[in-house]
């Protein structure tokens, strides 16, 4: 499209910019580049006009000619341009009544709007239409600041929450803060009066992992500013930063909470090590299988110097299965263990089942000892911290209203140290009870744990009974495979005859399957059992003696 160029731009904007050149001070800074795609017109009379001046050179000579038709072309000019297309008049604009969001748009240069449709559109002669639109609900959707009229007491305003700690810590908090449905001022009377109800014990936790630092307490105390505009954190820690010695206090609270379920937990496992103990003391099957097993072990060694032991260390039981058996032995002999099966499950098989005299042997396996005893001193331990924190805050000067922490704390002491005292006892006994156990089945207690000891032979015992479980698996087979040779066996080969061989040297087992399978002796007046091979001749001489009896009976 060529450029349009109108006139009248020229001969009305030049008188205006002549008589206001003159008496300019200071002159005004040199203008900008015509927008892209625009063209400057030039005068047409009077011949070219001067170029521009440099940057940084004013004067009012320089402003002839030149600067005229700018103010008509710069797009985006936000002044008010008095030089609009003839025909044209913009539809009357209504000021809004608050600070606008912005529709981001770019304005047409004032000398293309005449080619365009926009022409028609501010033409006020044309036939296009205006609709009427309601201003004022454009404000109040579209304003910068939102009102929120959901009734008369909502804000009117939504305000930027302000955070006095770093952004993480406060949103870790806030998310806190946000399982925990009660408010902040509730949080802090369960807190002082020690409200079992209200605060659970993943609650105690989670506000004790994120007890407010000196600092943090620091920052809160000297803010004087508007606490309505804090953030979560910083209102709840507003809450709680007059509480004294609050994380001593939180860990007291929990330690209250969790006692009964600590204990609880803590007398089953040491019920089972002791009736573990009393088991092991007792079983008469274990020590025969290690009588056995040493009298075996004895044998094998009588030319070492491992030889004539009165005892070994129970670790070699797992070791059994290791020693295997030559190549060809009897089955059953795979392995020492297998063969121990079969000699044990032959003589007295109930020792093969010696676990069954230590049923509380596997639970005992996986019970940690030292974690055992290690959660019965804590009990003391948090104890004795109660007694402490009572005493500490004894001392405070201010306490805040309401706060009940040394009475409530003082009767639970009261109520439990004597229960407390009386598992300390029973732990310390089943201690001492364990180690002479460990000495009694010859063990270091020093260096052997409990729980590896009864691991040790809850694992041989399971090994012992796989093995015999083999063995009978592979006496099931070669039964079967024997019952099928047996069927296979031609009876010519074990019959002579008669349904039973005559007995010689080498077929007495022959003899006595014969026996077992029931055959009937031949009967001189029966014809002879289709089992047997009968010789051409012997076939000839039956049927002449049949032809024989047949012409005796026609007689």
């Amino acid at each position: 499209m060529p450029d349009f160029v109108p006139k009248q731009s020229v001969s009305l904007s030049a008188p205006k910019l002549q008589e206001s050149s003159g008496p300019l001070s200071p002159p005004p800074p040199p203008p900008p580049p015509p927008m892209a795609g625009d063209k400057a017109p030039r005068a047409s009379t009077q011949g070219a006009p001067p170029p521009p001046p440099p940057p940084g050179l004013h004067g009012a000579a320089s402003l002839e000619g030149a600067i005229p038709t700018l103010p008509v072309f710069l797009a985006g000019n936000r002044a008010q341009n008095p030089l609009k297309p003839a025909g044209m008049a913009l539809p009357q604009v209504i000021k809004p009544t608050r600070p606008m969001k912005q529709l981001f748009w770019n304005k047409l240069p004032m000398g293309n709007i005449t080619q365009t449709v926009w022409k028609d559109i501010c033409d006020p002669s044309s036939d296009v239409g205006t609709i009427e639109l309601d201003f004022t609900e454009i404000d109040e959707i579209f304003c910068k600041n939102q009102i929120v009229s959901t009734n008369a007491n909502a804000k009117t305003e939504k305000k930027k929450a302000v955070s006095l700690f770093g952004q993480n810590r406060a949103n870790n908090i806030g998310i806190m803060l946000s399982r925990i449905k009660l408010s902040y001022p509730e949080i802090r009377t369960a807190l002082l009066k020690i409200l079992d109800n209200d605060l659970s014990i993943e609650n105690l936790k989670a506000i004790k992992q994120y007890v407010p630092t000196n600092d943090e307490i620091e920052v809160v105390r000297e803010y004087d500013g508007d606490f309505e505009v804090l953030g979560a954190a910083e209102k709840f820690y507003r809450q709680i930063v007059d509480i004294p010695r609050l994380s001593e206090r939180l860990t007291a609270m929990i330690f209250r909470r969790r006692l009964e379920i600590d204990v609880a937990e803590l007398k089953p496992e040491m019920d089972v090590l002791r009736m573990t103990i009393d088991e092991l003391q007792n079983s008469k099957r274990l020590k025969g299988l290690l009588k056995t097993i040493l009298l075996i072990g004895n044998h094998m060694n009588a030319s070492s110097f491992r030889g004539n032991a009165y005892g070994f260390q129970l670790d070699a039981l797992l070791k059994i299965r290791d020693t295997k058996g030559v190549e060809g032995a009897k089955p059953g002999s795979t392995t020492l263990l297998h063969y121990l099966a079969k000699a044990v499950n032959a003589k007295d098989p109930s020792l093969l089942k010696f676990i069954d005299e230590v049923p509380h042997l596997e639970a005992a396996a996986r019970i940690s000892v030292q974690t055992l005893m290690s959660s019965v001193n804590s009990l003391v331990g948090g104890m004795n911290q109660i007694r402490e924190e009572t005493q500490a805050l004894r001392k405070v000067k201010t306490l805040p209203p309401n706060d009940l922490f040394i009475e409530v704390m003082e009767k639970f002491v009261d109520a439990n140290e004597e229960g407390i005292q009386k598992l300390i006892e029973v732990g310390q006994s089943l201690e001492i009870d364990l180690k002479k156990l460990l000495m009694f089945y010859g063990e270091d207690p020093n260096n052997a744990k409990p729980e590896d000891f009864f691991g040790m032979l809850v694992s041989f015992s399971t090994m012992l009974q796989n093995s015999q479980a083999e063995n009978e698996a592979l006496a099931k087979k070669l039964e079967k495979n024997q019952q099928t040779a047996n069927k296979n066996r031609r009876p010519s080969d074990t019959l002579a005859g008669s349904s039973v061989a005559p007995v010689r040297d080498g077929n007495l087992d022959d003899a006595i399957r014969g026996l077992r399978t029931g055959l009937r002796r031949n009967r001189g007046a029966r014809p002879t059992s289709r089992v047997f091979d009968i010789s051409p001749e012997a076939l000839q001489s039956i049927n002449a003696s049949l032809h024989s009896r047949q012409s005796s009976r026609q007689r």
